[in-house]
């Protein structure tokens, strides 16, 4: 699964340096557009080809794509500097619980 893969190689230590810096530097700026551009687009699309399949439902892809996309990075900020109430294994429960509520699908059911 997308998400799970993802949170593998995801280093949201990095991506806040990537926040940090783009504030102050164009070309991070231009360069964060294009990952977090990039990274939406693999959400979006992964929505779509389930709907197409007739295994996710009618919300827009690219809006669920963008709630999705913000909700890992934020969460991602809260495990990166440890909070107790957002353990890694939270934040994907919420993030899979949203998930399922956007593309009106059952994803943990998948997992099991």
């Amino acid at each position: 699964m997308l998400l799970e893969s993802s949170a593998e190689g995801y280093d949201s230590r990095l991506w806040m340096e990537i926040w940090t810096r783009a504030l102050r530097d164009r070309s991070t700026r231009h360069a964060r557009r294009r990952l977090d551009q990039r990274w939406r687009k693999q959400i979006g699309e992964l929505i779509r080809d389930g709907q197409r399949s007739g295994e996710f439902g009618e919300a827009d892809p690219d809006d669920v794509a963008l709630v999705l996309a913000s909700l890992i990075d934020g969460l991602a900020v809260q495990v990166t500097l440890g909070d107790p109430d957002v353990p890694k294994e939270r934040m994907l429960a919420l993030v899979l619980d949203m998930a399922e509520r956007l593309a009106d699908t059952e994803l943990r059911r998948e997992l099991e």
